[in-house]
């Protein structure tokens, strides 16, 4: 039995024989949902490893002179606890994922 739909295109014949569309609208949809994704993510992950956003930085002692006493053979997450507590730093993991060094204004006892 032949159909009474109008003629259709050589393309939408062949996109109708693979059961598939001719237009590429769902194609580039597809692309740009998973752009999207992944730059949510990616945003997602930047804040949580740098500690974006307003207010982080504060600390309780900031622009006041601290004295911090670090034990022989602390490890990192000693070193990083004591600066914590001792308000010169806001967030521990911070001072594993940037370089660290100390403040030109800080001394070592000698």
């Amino acid at each position: 039995m032949q159909s009474l739909a109008a003629p259709r295109s050589r393309s939408q014949r062949e996109a109708a024989r693979r059961g598939g569309h001719s237009s590429k609208a769902p194609v580039i949809a597809g692309i740009a949902a998973t752009a999207l994704v992944v730059v949510v993510g990616l945003a997602f992950v930047i804040s949580r490893v740098f500690g974006g956003g307003a207010g982080q930085d504060t600390l309780p002692n900031q622009g006041e002179q601290v004295e911090v006493v670090i034990d022989d053979g602390s490890g990192a997450n000693a070193v990083a606890a004591k600066l914590k507590d001792a308000g010169v730093i806001a967030n521990t993991g911070r001072l594993f994922t940037k370089p660290f060094s100390m403040p030109p204004y800080c001394s070592t006892p000698g």
